[in-house]
C-alpha cells in the first residue's frame, strides 16, 4: 500500500508501506501520482514531494524502468508544479536504485536523499529560516517530529 498524504499541502508525503513493489502497488502509485499533478495544476501551485522509501527493500528492475518512462511523461509538468523532491531511505540498495533511475531520466527539479526524517527536518528548517517560508512549512515540520 502507498499513502499519499496531502494534508500539509504543498508538502506531500508519499509513504510506501510494503517492503517490495508489485504490479498492484505500482499501478496504484502511478494513478495517485497523476492525480496529485492534476491537483497541483488545478490549484496552479508548486508542491514539494517527500517519498518515504524507508520500508522498501526490493524494487524489481521492471518498475525502475517503468518509473523512468513515467518521469519522462511528467517532466513538463514537474517543471511547472514541483519545487523539489526528497527521498527518505537509509538503504544503500534504494540509493543505488535512485541513482539508476536518474541516469535513465534526468530529474527536471532538484532532489535530495536523506537517511531519516530528522535530517530532512533539519534541512527544511534551514530552508525556512533562509527564505522566510510560510507557516505551512512550520506546520509540516512540527507534525513530523
Amino acid at each position: 500500500m502507498i499513502e499519499f498524504n496531502n494534508k500539509d499541502w504543498p508538502f506531500i508525503l508519499i509513504q510506501f508501506d510494503n517492503n517490495t513493489i508489485n504490479d498492484n502497488i505500482f499501478d496504484e502509485y502511478i494513478t495517485n501520482l497523476f492525480k496529485l499533478y492534476d491537483m497541483a495544476k488545478s490549484k496552479n501551485e508548486r508542491i514539494t514531494l517527500i517519498f518515504d522509501l524507508s520500508k522498501v527493500s526490493n524494487v524489481p528492475m521492471k518498475y525502475v524502468l517503468k518509473q523512468g518512462t513515467i518521469n519522462k511523461k511528467l517532466n513538463p509538468l514537474s517543471k511547472l508544479y514541483i519545487n523539489e523532491t526528497y527521498f527518505l531511505t537509509s538503504s544503500k540498495f534504494m540509493k543505488h536504485i535512485l541513482n539508476l533511475l536518474f541516469t535513465i531520466e534526468k530529474p527536471t527539479r532538484p532532489y535530495k536523499v536523506f537517511s531519516n526524517i530528522n535530517k530532512l527536518k533539519i534541512h527544511l528548517e534551514k530552508k525556512c529560516e533562509e527564505s522566510n517560508i510560510n507557516e505551512t512549512s512550520t506546520v509540516f515540520l512540527n507534525k513530523h517530529n
